[in-house]
């Protein structure tokens, strides 16, 4: 694999992760509501 791919990937998966972390935090306070 090219080191190019290989950042893009990283980052990718970056956005998954923080996306993710938003639904939950979204999903905990509406939970507390």
């Amino acid at each position: 694999m090219k080191n190019r791919q290989k950042q893009r990937i990283l980052i990718v998966s970056e956005i998954k992760q923080k996306q993710m972390i938003k639904e939950i935090h979204k999903y905990k306070t509406e939970v507390h509501l």
